[in-house]
């Protein structure tokens, strides 16, 4: 009887174990970020005329959260601590994985490209009124707006998530990385605490279109920099499009 051969192919078949867990739980992630989607608020029509008219609207963000970014060096880890375990103590890491890459790749928050092309889409109907806030807000909060900015109109943009996971059947070939970005915007008007406009987006790549690591590391990540960009354009047409009335949710 050879041990170390049944051993070996003990530990290959946890660690397949371990690899479909946390790529099942990274799809359970995304199902329940898309599940607690907030309700849209469509834009009055007589709300979005007198926009035109209004001194000041202050254009805020939020400091993104992390990139999340599905990786194999997290396997052996999440091994030693057993499936259920290690799949949530991979999902750490792949935290930090991605936080690394987004430092690697100098990845810019993709709501801040979002912000100025709904903004320039809104001036195109008149709309020109913005003042862009430089500093990043820690609250979304209402009251903590309020305190910030009185009784103004405060349009806001933030990262609900951002992604890289592998496509299921890709880890036991050449592992394909497709990219999920979702985004929320806002017009709130603070004298009465009304959220007069509230839009929601979300950018899934299909399979068939997701690249290797390699590709997408590779020329100083120039590939993930134009998907996340891909991503931008996707969501802000689709905010656009919620905002003035031409649809009502994005796909």
């Amino acid at each position: 009887m050879n041990t170390n051969r049944n051993t070996a192919a003990s530990f290959l078949g946890t660690s397949d174990q371990i690899m479909s867990f946390r790529i099942t739980l990274l799809l359970l992630s995304y199902l329940f970020v898309q599940g607690c989607a907030p309700s849209l608020v469509s834009m009055d029509r007589s709300e979005l005329e007198q926009l035109k008219y209004q001194p000041l609207i202050h254009v805020v963000h939020y400091p993104p959260p992390p990139l999340v970014a599905y990786t194999s060096t997290a396997v052996p880890i999440g091994s030693v601590f057993g499936p259920l375990v290690g799949g949530f103590v991979a999902h750490g890491i792949e935290q930090a994985e991605g936080e690394k890459l987004k430092k690697q790749c100098s990845l810019e928050d993709p709501s801040l490209n979002i912000r100025d092309a709904v903004i320039k889409s809104l001036s195109t109907v008149g709309i020109e009124n913005f003042r862009l806030v430089s500093e990043l807000l820690e609250s979304d909060e209402l009251d903590a707006l309020r305190s910030k900015f009185g009784d103004s109109l405060v349009m806001d943009f933030k990262t609900r998530g951002w992604q890289l996971f592998i496509v299921p059947l890709s880890q036991w070939t050449t592992r394909r990385y497709p990219v999920l970005y979702t985004v929320q915007a806002r017009l709130i008007r603070l004298r009465d605490s009304k959220v007069i406009w509230l839009g929601y987006s979300s950018f899934r790549e299909e399979d068939d279109a997701a690249s290797t690591w390699d590709e997408l590391v590779e020329s100083g990540c120039a590939l993930l920099k134009a998907k996340f960009g891909q991503a931008a354009d996707t969501c802000a047409q689709q905010l656009t499009d919620q905002l003035l009335g031409k649809t009502s949710v994005g796909k």
